[in-house]
């Protein structure tokens, strides 16, 4: 009899331990980024393709040469969890993220935009390179690291995020959060910052060709149209 009570009693520990950890499970802060690694859309910028407005949009500049990655980081849970230490790794050295606040101390309420050509898109900045992945929410989180042109290219670069998601077993000082990191080819940089130039140049070739034509288009039907005669 006492045996019996003793495997239920242990039965009873191992269902309450496993409700208990799968509960932890379910509601512990996590963040999820859902753009396939091998399909993260990076872009490779020209001055006239990022563009940013301010001062209520009654001014406009442009983001210098330089390399774009989009991230969608999702937060899954009912937590706001903080994300910092945002930033780029350039041959072992700290390179901090382009943000709002870059462009704070020259521009308010600046507004960045991805020039298509014929469209435009929101190129959604962060604030700062510490802040706050909002519950049950998708974060959009563009990444640009300026690439001056009288600078070499580097070879690759690693791209690094801090969020606020303890690990097991929660002891350490780097347990207390997960660094999340890409890394990124740039041996090829100039090509394809070559190959997104002749393309840009290309589409204003033809949106002026395009132009030209319905201007003459419309020249040609202005002469055809019979003239008025006076009474």
């Amino acid at each position: 009899m006492i045996k019996i009570f003793s495997v239920i009693s242990l039965i009873i520990s191992i269902l309450s331990f496993s409700i208990s950890f799968f509960s932890f499970k379910r509601y512990s802060p996590k963040i999820v980024q859902i753009l396939p690694v091998d399909t993260l859309k990076t872009r490779f910028v020209i001055p006239e393709k990022a563009i940013y407005y301010y001062d209520d949009d009654e001014k406009r500049s442009y983001l210098g040469r330089g390399f774009m990655v989009r991230f969608n980081f999702l937060n899954s849970t009912s937590r706001d969890i903080a994300f910092f230490h945002s930033c780029f790794y350039v041959n072992n050295e700290l390179k901090e993220l382009y943000t709002n606040r870059t462009v704070a101390w020259n521009s308010s309420n600046p507004h960045f935009i991805w020039n298509k050509g014929d469209s435009s898109s929101d190129l959604i900045f962060p604030d700062n390179v510490n802040g706050i992945f909002k519950a049950n929410s998708l974060t959009p989180f563009y990444a640009y690291i300026p690439l001056p042109e009288n600078e070499s290219v580097p070879k690759k670069i690693t791209f690094s995020i801090k969020i606020a998601v303890r690990r097991f077993p929660y002891i350490t000082i780097k347990q207390q959060y997960t660094e999340i990191c890409y890394e990124y080819d740039l041996t090829n940089f100039s090509i394809e910052l070559l190959m997104v130039k002749n393309k840009y140049t290309h589409n204003n070739i033809e949106r002026y060709k395009t132009k030209q034509m319905l201007r003459k288009q419309e020249e040609l039907k202005a002469k055809r149209r019979p003239k008025k005669r006076k009474s």
